[in-house]
């Protein structure tokens, strides 16, 4: 940029001294300078036969020719070269004699020239510098706008990247709680099945070691120790004050009467035998809990001690505020092969 205006304004200068020069020039044509008239071309020569002589005519030749001692003819030397100038125009004499100034218009052609020439440089360097900017202000607009997509696109994918990590760190700590819960009720589920078959060890302990809950070690009116009792159903009050069943088993809880009929245990297993289950019963007549006992269990099928037992809880007896907080029986079921 700098080398164009240097340019530029040297080609201003050439322009200005020009047109300086030229009316300088104008000035002289028309104020100091005369123009002598040419009336041929050529150079005069005078060739005279005297060193004396005077007078601006050219006399005529004698009829007589006077003797004169021959003298060498020497050439006319021009004049000495006149004081140089300022540029004077050059002239051309016309067919009419008249002079001609061409020089005049030579240089005025030439100014215009260079004035043209020079208007052209400077619109071509106005242009050209106005589409270097205009490309220069494009290329920035260009980067700013990258820039600005450049920075959204970031904070996106920032904002993405940490929505992503939220849902990762959400979903990671809801599977943690998740198998945290499991973990706990399978511990709790796995406890609480290890207590129930802790207190059916014991309860089977219990009856193995030959010590029953109820007032008697043997139900029923005959001889010898057992749970008197038949396939059928039939069972005597017994010697521990028992209560009769309804043909699936027999109850035992000295004091109390059973309301309505045994429940009967849902089964669908081939295998007979009887399931003692221990009762315990508050004053309301409600089964509080009940648990398989050895004594009187003639079977080890699990799925028949868990229906005799399901059934058990199921048994209603009359209310008898006196009694104990929880008084303790037996029931009894028989199961047949179907």
């Amino acid at each position: 940029m700098d080398q164009r205006r240097d340019d530029k304004y040297r080609a201003h200068g050439v322009v200005g001294t020009v047109l300086f020069h030229a009316v300088l020039l104008l000035i002289l044509a028309f104020t100091l300078l005369e123009t002598t008239p040419v009336e041929e071309e050529g150079l005069l020569v005078n060739y005279g036969f005297t060193d004396n002589g005077q007078g601006s005519v050219e006399p005529a030749p004698a009829t007589t020719p006077v003797e004169t001692q021959p003298q060498q003819v020497e050439e006319a030397t021009p004049p000495p070269p006149a004081p140089a100038q300022p540029s004077a125009p050059a002239e051309t004499v016309k067919a009419d004699g008249q002079v001609k100034d061409t020089q005049d218009f030579e240089e005025a052609a030439a100014l215009r020239e260079a004035k043209k020439k020079a208007d052209e440089q400077a619109k071509a360097e106005a242009k050209a510098k106005a589409e270097a900017e205009a490309k220069e202000k494009a290329k920035r607009d260009a980067e700013l706008k990258a820039q600005a997509e450049a920075k959204a696109k970031a904070e996106a994918e920032a904002r993405a990247k940490a929505q992503a990590e939220a849902a990762e760190k959400a979903r990671l700590e809801a599977e943690r709680i998740a198998k945290e819960k499991a973990e706990a009720e399978a511990k709790a589920k796995a406890e609480k099945e290890a207590a129930a078959k802790k207190a059916a060890q014991d309860a089977i302990r219990k009856g193995m070691s030959g010590k029953g809950t109820g007032n008697s070690n043997s139900q029923g009116n005959t001889t010898g120790v057992g749970n008197q009792g038949s396939l059928t159903g039939g069972a005597g009050n017994g010697t521990g004050g028992g209560t009769q069943g309804n043909g699936v088993g027999s109850v035992n809880l000295e004091g109390r009467t059973l309301q309505g009929t045994l429940p009967k245990p849902v089964y669908n297993i081939q295998e007979q035998g009887n399931v003692a289950v221990e009762i315990h019963v508050d004053k309301y007549g409600t089964v509080k809990s009940a648990t398989v006992i050895s004594k009187g269990t003639t079977v080890q099928n699990k799925q028949l001690w868990a229906v005799a037992v399901e059934a058990a809880k199921k048994a209603k007896f009359d209310r008898k505020m006196d009694a104990a907080v929880e008084q303790v029986g037996t029931i009894t079921y028989r199961f047949r092969l179907q």
